[in-house]
């Protein structure tokens, strides 16, 4: 494996294990914190729906969840008893409301890895389902019934876990940059990833799962000429690729015609999430090389694509990621945080016509918080106990 390919979590290289667990055995890890603090606004009828919960990590290891709105601590889950490092998180939601947590953690540099997955439960998290070890530099994805592990170590795998299979099954495929689609087709779950080729040349990978392993993976060429920063995303069915031509930002339709220029300097792009305000749709946009962040508004059905676009510069230095995905942002309660490596960062999004920016000022216990950061619905109820 070429250097170039091992994004920065390398150096601390990959991945150790936060807590020991039998083959068969039941798992016995897993801490909730408690925050005591008032249930989140409700939402509106009239408002549409939305992640109100972000979703990040303490300098402690434990994963917590603000409510984004009021920017008051709600619930923590240790993937640990002792302080593990996160490495990689991802929630999964079904129905307006969150189901599942999974974390990548490492104890300490040049180990193994775990991967927990953690249910929740009406208003608590449960001990974890799932807890599995694995070698390399890992990426997670939570899905309805488990959760997807993208895996580079001596080779690139996928693995699917679950409460109910102790030795996951891989197979081949390449490590995402970005995840574009979770979709299911007759009785099968199809992840779309956008992913680099041994040839450093950007592929198209679906991974199937079908009874509760990956059963296939398929891997399509590309014929957009995308760098190796650059990351892809779905919004309202379009699948869009955010990349830089001459150190300027560029937004493309995936296999559609030459990418649109956004009209904004750009460095090397890192992470990027769709925004849906209303009837307005757009692209957050976290680059390095300066760090910056920018928000692009557009028309997806219409030419130009790009309509407006706002620039901010962040105050501290965003993780350059070389292999797989970077969380360094989410959006939540209408707001954008970001990941730097002095803390998060958080602005106010207006949609157009005004389009613009603001940055918010974060109490220490949020300000302090870091990556990776993930978005979830809001929490309705009073987190009290544990299963």
């Amino acid at each position: 494996m070429h250097p170039c390919h091992l994004h920065s979590r390398v150096m601390f290289c990959v991945l150790a294990s936060f807590v020991l667990l039998a083959c068969h055995s039941e798992p016995t890890i897993g801490t909730l914190v408690h925050e005591d603090s008032a249930r989140p606004r409700p939402r509106a009828l009239e408002e549409p729906e939305r992640d109100e919960t972000l979703v990040a990590v303490d300098s402690s290891g434990v994963v917590r969840l603000v409510d984004a709105a009021s920017l008051e601590l709600r619930l923590g889950v240790r993937a640990s008893e002792e302080e593990a490092t996160v490495v990689d998180l991802s929630v999964h939601a079904e129905e307006g409301e969150l189901r599942r947590l999974a974390i990548v953690s490492q104890a300490e540099e040049e180990a193994p890895s775990d991967v927990s997955v953690f249910p929740f439960t009406g208003d608590v998290f449960a001990r974890p389902r799932v807890v599995r070890r694995f070698e390399g530099v890992l990426d997670v994805l939570a899905l309805s019934d488990g959760a997807l592990v993208f895996q580079l170590g001596e080779a690139r795998e996928w693995s699917f876990v679950s409460a109910g299979e102790d030795r996951p099954r891989s197979k081949q495929c390449p490590m995402p940059t970005s995840v574009l689609a979770v979709e299911h087709h007759e009785g099968a779950t199809h992840v779309i990833a956008l992913a680099r080729s041994a040839d450093d040349t950007p592929i198209l990978a679906r991974g199937v799962i079908e009874e509760g392993q990956v059963a296939r993976c398929e891997v399509t060429p590309l014929s957009d000429p995308l760098s190796e920063a650059a990351r892809a995303v779905r919004l309202d069915g379009v699948d869009l690729t955010v990349d830089t031509v001459a150190g300027e930002l560029v937004v493309g339709r995936l296999g559609g015609p030459a990418p649109a220029p956004v009209g904004l300097p750009f460095g090397r792009v890192e992470a990027v999430i769709p925004l849906e305000l209303g009837a307005e749709r757009g692209l957050a946009v976290v680059g390095s090389e300066p760090s910056s962040v920018v928000v692009v508004w557009l028309q997806l059905e219409g030419d130009p694509l790009v309509s407006m676009a706002a620039s901010e510069a962040l105050g501290a230095h965003v993780e350059q990621v070389y292999a797989g995905l970077h969380r360094a942002l989410a959006f939540a309660a209408g707001r954008l945080f970001v990941a730097t490596s002095a803390g998060l960062e958080a602005f106010e999004v207006e949609p157009p016509p005004s389009a613009s920016l603001r940055p918010i000022a974060l109490p220490d216990a949020v300000r302090s918080l870091r990556g990776p950061l993930a978005s979830a619905p809001a929490l309705e109820g009073e987190e009290t106990g544990q299963e």
